[in-house]
């Protein structure tokens, strides 16, 4: 046998691997054990196949398990405030309808905020004149009443008498409605009623002033600010800003939409006072 031979038989000896029986009795044979206990624990330590889960019960798996509760959740959740929206103050779920209802105010424009403000207080007082329980009608007369100061805020907080005017149809229905309403044994939301009117129906009767008079203060008002711009210490963005908001309040004015030119001219005034301030 040459050396190349022997070579390569013992390359071919390496890949030999022995029997799990020999290996066995081998290993039996060296902790004098039986051969019997040995197979159990080889055994045992072979691994299982992963059974598959099914197509049907993917959410199943591992990864998909979070997912699957959130989604669970969410729709639980949404589930519950749809029908929050249908219950009354004596319902475990009538927080859940409330706390509703300021979001969908908190998230609203400005000049819808009163709107929604005012039909959610329509709704209370319906409620009201139909609960039983004094505790019950004692908190919902509180949030009536806090309601209706919140709406006549949220209508001062509009900063422009043009978005007033385009409102004014839709709160002067809502406050007649809520004026000819009745509110039984309540005499203080009547009086918060009766207020908030008062103080809306002014706002809005403000606006329609100005507006009919507008022509006449827009002019002046441009005439005024025309020099203001110039003899200001503008920066120049900010005086090709003012420069560009004369021009539009001008063309406003020509066009006859005159609340327009006047929320320009409101715009000018604040671009104005940011520039004085930054200067002292």
């Amino acid at each position: 046998m040459t050396e190349n031979t022997l070579i390569n038989k013992l390359e071919q000896l390496k890949d030999i691997k022995p029997r799990q029986e020999w290996a066995v009795l081998l290993k039996a044979q060296i902790l004098n054990t039986s051969p019997d206990e040995i197979a159990k624990k080889v055994d045992a330590k072979v691994a299982k196949p992963i059974k598959a889960i099914p197509a049907t019960y993917f959410f199943l798996a591992p990864r998909y398990r979070m997912a699957f509760a959130t989604f669970i959740f969410l729709a639980l959740m949404s589930s519950t405030v749809v029908a929050a929206q249908k219950v009354g103050p004596t319902s475990f779920l009538y927080p859940i309808k409330t706390l509703t209802q300021k979001v969908v105010i908190a998230f609203a424009p400005d000049e819808q905020k009163p709107k929604l403000q005012l039909s959610y207080v329509q709704e209370k007082i319906d409620a009201l004149n139909n609960i039983g329980p004094l505790t019950q009608r004692a908190k919902l007369s509180h949030e009536i009443k806090s309601d209706l100061s919140k709406a006549t805020e949220q209508v001062k907080n509009i900063d422009k008498p043009s978005k007033v005017l385009a409102i004014s149809k839709d709160l002067e229905e809502q406050t007649k409605i809520l004026k000819n309403t009745v509110v039984i044994d309540d005499p203080e939301v009547s009086q918060s009623i009766e207020a908030a009117n008062h103080d809306i129906l002014t706002i809005i009767d403000s606006a329609k002033e100005l507006a009919d008079k507008c022509p006449i203060e827009v002019s002046a008002q441009l005439e005024t600010l025309k020099n203001s711009v110039m003899s200001a210490n503008l920066y120049p963005d900010q005086l090709t800003q003012a420069n560009k908001l004369l021009i539009e309040a001008q063309k406003d004015l020509n066009n006859k939409v005159c609340l327009e030119a006047l929320d320009k001219i409101k715009e000018i005034k604040d671009l104005l006072d940011a520039n004085n301030t930054q200067s002292n």
